[in-house]
C-alpha cells in the first residue's frame, strides 16, 4: 500500500508533536507534582497529544468518524486553553467566554450533522472557532493586571503571548482545502513551541536569545519536513 507523500509527513508532523507533548508532560510533573498550576498545564499536555495522535491516525487511514472526532477535538483546543491562562492569572475568566469556548465543539458538531452544509463550511467553521478561541485567551492574558503576579509569572505569561503569534500562522496551515498550496499542516509543530516555551522547565529561566534559538529550532524543523 502506497500513500500520498503530503499525508505522510502530515501524519509524521502530529505523531512526533504528540510524542512530544506526552514528554514535555512527564518533565512538568517532574519538576512540580502538586502544583495547582501543574495539574492544568498536564490536562493540556495530555488533551492536545491525544489531538495529535488522533489527527495523524485520521489523516492515513481517512475514515470520517477519526477526521470528525479530530475536527471536534481541535474545536475544544481553546477551551483547554483557557483553563491553563486561569492558572497562569491565578483568577477565573469571564463566565461569557468559558460558556462561548465551551459551546464551541457543540457548535462544530450540529454544523457536522446539519444536512446539505459543504465540507468547505465546516472546514471554515472550525477555522473560526478555533481562531477566534485563541485570539480571546490571547486577548485575556494582554489584559492581564500586570501588578498582581509576580515579575516570573508575567514573563511566563509574556512567553506564552509570544509563543502564540508564532502558533496562529501554523494553525491555519492545518486547513489545506481553504490554501492548497501549503506543503505540510504545521499547526502541531506551532502548538508544541508554544507548550515547550511556555511551559517547557528548560524555559523558565531562558535568556531572550535562548528562547529566539529555540523558535528558530522548530522554524528549522518545520522548513526540513515541508
Amino acid at each position: 500500500m502506497s500513500y500520498d507523500p503530503t499525508l505522510v509527513a502530515d501524519a509524521l508532523v502530529n505523531l512526533f508533536a504528540a510524542i512530544g507533548a506526552l514528554a514535555l508532560a512527564r518533565e512538568v510533573h517532574r519538576a512540580d507534582p502538586l502544583g495547582s498550576v501543574t495539574q492544568r498545564i498536564k490536562l493540556a499536555l495530555r488533551f492536545v497529544g491525544t489531538l495529535f495522535l488522533v489527527r495523524a491516525i485520521a489523516w492515513t487511514g481517512g475514515d470520517q468518524l477519526s477526521l470528525n472526532v479530530a475536527d471536534v477535538l481541535a474545536a475544544a483546543t481553546p477551551l483547554v486553553a483557557l483553563l491553563v491562562a486561569e492558572g497562569l492569572l491565578r483568577r477565573h475568566g469571564p463566565l461569557p467566554l468559558k460558556l462561548a469556548l465551551a459551546a464551541a465543539p457543540l457548535l462544530l458538531v450540529l454544523v457536522k450533522l446539519a444536512p446539505l452544509v459543504p465540507i468547505e463550511a465546516q472546514v471554515v467553521a472550525l477555522a473560526l472557532l478555533v481562531l477566534g478561541g485563541f485570539a480571546a485567551v490571547a486577548a485575556l492574558l494582554w489584559q492581564r493586571d500586570p501588578a498582581t503576579l509576580t515579575s516570573a509569572e508575567n514573563a511566563n505569561v509574556r512567553r506564552v503571548l509570544l509563543a502564540v503569534l508564532v502558533l496562529v500562522p501554523m494553525i491555519l496551515t492545518d486547513f489545506r482545502s481553504l490554501w492548497p498550496e501549503v506543503p505540510v499542516r504545521l499547526g502541531a509543530v506551532g502548538a508544541l513551541l508554544l507548550l515547550y516555551l511556555g511551559f517547557g522547565v528548560g524555559n523558565v529561566h531562558a535568556s531572550d536569545l535562548a528562547r529566539g534559538g529555540t523558535i528558530a529550532m522548530f522554524a528549522a524543523i518545520s522548513v526540513l519536513f515541508a
